[in-house]
């Protein structure tokens, strides 16, 4: 493999690439630690491409691609050009790309360009564990695992694994990652996209800490249910959210355990389990990349509707523009709050239905 401790790579060419390739049946198959910075400066629009791939007997401490805290910190700046880092692990090694802890920024990619990282794991480690802060200005921030050796091929990400764009798309995509690929966030990390869409898709759950942006964001667990990775911030902050799941969106047995949302327009639907969604301001049902309206469309007994809007200071209304339909066994809960000085309206607009439970309607004003 190729190890690098205090070595650093760096061009002020402006085209070319900077290439560092590695295979180890021991160790990771690159690792890269103590300031060995790789780095294309001035109006550069050189690239930067990092493969590696381990076959490694160390267990879990082989990776595929490391970027190690060791030391000082490391990190990939690029001018303009393209940033990829590929890495596979397999035979009892470790996660595909692994960003460590502790960094303060990994990857920083300046204008337009974008990073691509894509891991395959093996055992029980993650094809991409991102533990340090990656940044990009304009590029998108596009993040992969395939399927690997590992039995769950996920994305993870730690409390200090933030991604920050000005304005990139950032996809997170573990939905070509055999059956049983998940994408978790810790509580605090924080997926800011500035004005770029966000969108997360997995083939099973996907637990969120924080995604803002100022457009879009579209979620995707597709045998799966989407879960509120905990309280540190809200869920979700955008104008427009579309959320698709399988087994559930929220909890509605636990008031903690709902998606806490900041968003103008919202549809969310599920096969079964609750949908339990928490607005802190005005909150329309509404169409979304094409789906229409909150529906759990099989369901079963105690598999719930609820959503909540209303904890700003503000007139902010709930508005149901598109159909809200629980097919199952389970009851609808539509709540208008608002603050101690404004209470808030729920307009009903479309129809509200509950099969086989009941429908129940609250608001602090008018209906």
């Amino acid at each position: 493999g190729v190890i690098a401790e205090s070595s650093a790579l760096s061009t002020d060419g402006d085209t070319g690439t900077i290439s560092v390739t590695g295979v180890s049946a021991g160790d990771d198959g690159v690792g890269l630690s103590a300031d060995s910075d790789v780095t294309t400066g001035g109006a550069s629009t050189a690239t930067i491409t990092i493969m590696g791939t381990t076959t490694g007997s160390n267990g879990s401490d082989s990776e595929g691609v490391l970027i190690d805290s060791f030391g000082d910190d490391v990190t990939i700046t690029s001018a303009a050009g393209a940033i990829t880092i590929t890495g596979s692990a397999s035979g009892t090694s470790g996660d595909g790309v692994e960003i460590d802890a502790g960094i303060g920024l990994a990857i920083d990619a300046n204008g337009v360009a974008t990073v691509t990282i894509i891991g395959t794991g093996d055992e029980s480690e993650s094809g991409v564990q991102i533990d340090s802060l990656i940044e990009s200005d304009t590029g998108t921030i596009t993040i992969t695992a395939l399927d690997g050796g590992s039995t769950t091929d996920d994305i993870r990400f730690g409390a200090g694994g933030d991604i920050t764009s000005a304005s990139g798309t950032i996809t997170i995509d573990a939905d070509n990652a055999g059956a049983t690929a998940a994408v978790f966030m810790a509580d605090g990390t924080v997926i800011n996209a500035g004005t770029g869409l966000i969108d997360i898709d997995a083939e099973v759950d996907i637990t969120l800490g924080s995604l803002v942006t100022t457009t879009d964001v579209q979620i995707n667990a597709l045998s799966g249910a989407i879960i509120d990775g905990g309280d540190t911030n809200a869920d979700i902050m955008a104008a427009t959210a579309v959320l698709r799941a399988s087994t559930g969106i929220g909890d509605v047995a636990i008031d903690a355990s709902d998606i806490d949302i900041s968003v103008d327009s919202l549809a969310a639907t599920t096969a079964t389990g609750d949908i339990s969604i928490s607005d802190d301001a005005g909150l329309d049902i509404t169409t979304v990349d094409g789906l229409a309206g909150v529906t759990i469309s099989t369901g079963g007994a105690g598999d719930d509707i609820l959503i909540r809007e209303g904890n700003a200071a503000g007139s902010d209304d709930l508005v149901i523009s598109q159909i809200i339909s629980n097919a199952g066994i389970g009851d609808v809960t539509l709540f208008a709050g608002g603050a101690a000085s404004q209470d808030d309206n729920l307009n009903i607009n479309a129809d509200v239905t509950a099969t086989g439970g009941d429908v129940l309607i609250v608001s602090f004003e008018d209906v």
